[in-house]
C-alpha cells in the first residue's frame, strides 16, 4: 500500500532536488528558452495566434504550436499569480513527477506491485528523468498525456463511455503538447495493429478507429497550426535520416551516447567503467526478459497488445542503433527514457529468469535482492553521488557545482545567475534590437538573451574571433567572457584577447560581470 506513495516521494525529491538549484531556468542543453519565449509571445499578446509568429522560423513555429508551453502556463501563471518561469518550475516539475507513479499503476497490471515498484525506479534512475527533461517543458506534461493515454488503453475493466471519451481527450492532449511524442506513440501503435493484423490476433483497444483518429487529429494540428512548422520539420528530419543511410555501415556515424551505450567508447576513469557496467547490467537484463517472454517461459503474463507494444518498442530501440542519424533527431538518452515507458518491466522479468534459471524455482525475494543489488549501484552514479565522492568529473548541478568549470555552469548546463538575466532584460528594454545586429555565444543567444530578454534569435549573431560590423553593432558579453575572459562558440574557445575588435568598442552597460558594448559601423 505504501508503494505509490514511496514513488511519488521519489519522484519529487529527485526532480527538485535538480530543479531547485537555482530559481532562474535551467537549460540542461535543452529548449526551455524557446519554451519561455513561445509563452511570452502569447503573454504579452493576450490571445494565441495558431500562425507561425516567425515564418520560416521551423524551430519557433515547433513550439510555438504545443499549446502545452503557450496557453496553459499563461492561464497558471495569471491564476496562481506567479511568473510563467516558477509555473514551469514549480507546477510543471509536480506535474512531471506524477509519471512514474502512472506507470507504477500501469505495470502492476502485469507483473505486480512489487515489481512494478522495481521497475519504476529504475525508470526513475536514469538521469534524463531529473536532468535532461526537465528542459523540456512540453515533454514533461507530454508525458503525462501518454501514461495517462496508455493506462485507459490497457485498462480492461472500465466502461467503454468513458473509456472513449479518456481516450480522445488524452489523445489531443498528448498531440498539443509534444510533438515528437505523439508522432513516436502514432508510430508504435500502428505498428502494433499492423502485427495484430498479421497474426490475426485483433486488438480491443489499439483497434483501426483509434489509430485514424488519432493520426487525423495529430496530422491536421501539426499542418494546419503555426504554419506548418512540425510537419515541415518532420518532413526535414526524415530527409536528413535518408541522407545518412549511407553510412549505415560506418559506426562513427552514430551519437557519441550510442557507441557508449554499446560499450564502443573507452570510459574516461575507472569510475565511469564501474557507471557503465551497471547500466550494461540493465540493459542485459532487459533484453533476457524480452527473449523470455518472446519464448513465453516466464510466470509473468503481459496481454496480447501490450506484449506487441513492448516488441515493436525493441524494434524501434535496435532501429535507433542500427539506422545512422535516427537518434539524433531527439538523442538517444531521451529515445531510451521514453521506451522505458514500456520495456523497464522487462528489466525485473529478466532478473526473476535468471534466478529462476539459477535456482530451479521462482525465487520473488532472491530476485528482488538481486535487483536491489544492480539497482541501488545503478542510481547513485546515475545521480552523481558517487563521483561528487570520488571528486571525479560529474554533471549534477546540486551536488557538484562548487567544483565545475564555469564553461560547464553555464553553457552546457544552462545555468544563470542575476547578472547574466539583469544585462538581457536592459538590452531588451534599452536597445530596439531590430534595429541594430547584436553579437553573443550560442548559449547566450538561445538562453537568457531569448528566454528572459525576449529577443528572437535570428536577431542575434554568433561571436567569434572574425566577427565584422557592418552597421550599428551590440556585443553582450555574460560573466564567462567578463570574468573568466572565454569565449564560446559550438566548436572553438577562445581568449577574451583573442577578439581584438572589442577594444574599439564602447561600454554601454555593466554590472560587474556583464558587459554590453557598442559601436557604430557607418
Amino acid at each position: 500500500k505504501l508503494y505509490p506513495f514511496i514513488v511519488l516521494i521519489i519522484a519529487i525529491s529527485l526532480i527538485y532536488h535538480s530543479q531547485m538549484v537555482s530559481d532562474k531556468l535551467l537549460g540542461f542543453g535543452s529548449d526551455v528558452g524557446g519554451e519561455v519565449f513561445a509563452q511570452k509571445i502569447v503573454e504579452k499578446n493576450a490571445y494565441w495566434n495558431p500562425i507561425n509568429p516567425y515564418p520560416g522560423d521551423q524551430s519557433v513555429g515547433r513550439t510555438y504550436a504545443m499549446l502545452s508551453v503557450t496557453i496553459l502556463p499563461t492561464i497558471y501563471s495569471i491564476l496562481l499569480n506567479l511568473n510563467s518561469i516558477l509555473v514551469f518550475k514549480l507546477l510543471y516539475s509536480f506535474l512531471f513527477a506524477l509519471v512514474p507513479l502512472g506507470l507504477y499503476n500501469l505495470w502492476k497490471n502485469f507483473v505486480g506491485e512489487k515489481f512494478a515498484f522495481i521497475s519504476a525506479f529504475f525508470f526513475m534512475s536514469f538521469q534524463p528523468f531529473y536532468s535532461e527533461i526537465l528542459g523540456i517543458n512540453k515533454q514533461m506534461l507530454g508525458e503525462l498525456f501518454l501514461v495517462a493515454l496508455l493506462t485507459v488503453l490497457f485498462k480492461e475493466k472500465e466502461d467503454k463511455n468513458k473509456k472513449v471519451i479518456c481516450s480522445l481527450l488524452f489523445s489531443f492532449g498528448l498531440v498539443v503538447s509534444h510533438y515528437a511524442l505523439a508522432e513516436i506513440f502514432l508510430l508504435l501503435i500502428s505498428l502494433v495493429l499492423i502485427i495484430s493484423k498479421i497474426t490475426k490476433r485483433p486488438s480491443r483497444n489499439v483497434t483501426v478507429t483509434f489509430v485514424l483518429f488519432f493520426f487525423i487529429i495529430m496530422f491536421a494540428w501539426y499542418i494546419y497550426t503555426s504554419s506548418s512548422s512540425v510537419f515541415d520539420a518532420f518532413l526535414t528530419f526524415g530527409q536528413r535520416v535518408y541522407n545518412e543511410l549511407g553510412d549505415f555501415f560506418n559506426l562513427q556515424s552514430r551519437e557519441p551516447e550510442v557507441l557508449r551505450g554499446l560499450g564502443l567508447e573507452p570510459p574516461p576513469t575507472v569510475w565511469n567503467l564501474i557507471s557503465r557496467i551497471f547500466a550494461y547490467i540493465t540493459e542485459a537484463l532487459i533484453i533476457v526478459g524480452f527473449i523470455y517472454t518472446i519464448l513465453k517461459k516466464t510466470r509473468i503474463y503481459l496481454e496480447k497488445e501490450y506484449f506487441f507494444l513492448v516488441f515493436v518498442c525493441m524494434l524501434f530501440l535496435g532501429a535507433l542503433i542500427a539506422v545512422p542519424g535516427l537518434s539524433s533527431i531527439m538523442n538517444i538518452t531521451r529515445f531510451y527514457h521514453i521506451l522505458l515507458f514500456i520495456i523497464a518491466p522487462l528489466c525485473v522479468i529478466g532478473a526473476e529468469n535468471i534466478i529462476k534459471h539459477l535456482m530451479k524455482h521462482e525465487d520473488i525475494l532472491k530476485t528482488s535482492i538481486l535487483m536491489i543489488i544492480i539497482l541501488v549501484p545503478y542510481f547513485l552514479f546515475q545521480t552523481g553521488f558517487v563521483y561528487e565522492l570520488t571528486n571525479s568529473p560529474c554533471w549534477s548541478l546540486s551536488l557538484s557545482k562548487h567544483r565545475m568549470s564555469q564553461r560547464q555552469v553555464y553553457c552546457i548546463l544552462g545555468y544563470a545567475d542575476e547578472q547574466y538575466i539583469s544585462a538581457a532584460k536592459w538590452l531588451s528594454n534599452e536597445v530596439n534590437v531590430r534595429n541594430v545586429a547584436i553579437y553573443t555565444e550560442p548559449s547566450s543567444r538561445t538562453h537568457e538573451l531569448r528566454a528572459y530578454g525576449g529577443i528572437y534569435v535570428g536577431y542575434v549573431e554568433t561571436l567569434s574571433n572574425v566577427t565584422q560590423f557592418n552597421t550599428r553593432s551590440i556585443v553582450y558579453l555574460n560573466p564567462l567572457n567578463v570574468i573568466e575572459e572565454t569565449v564560446v562558440s559550438r566548436r572553438f574557445v577562445w581568449n577574451i584577447t583573442d577578439l581584438q575588435f572589442l577594444n574599439d568598442m564602447s561600454n554601454v552597460y555593466t554590472n560587474g560581470r556583464s558587459e554590453i558594448l557598442y559601436k557604430y559601423a557607418p
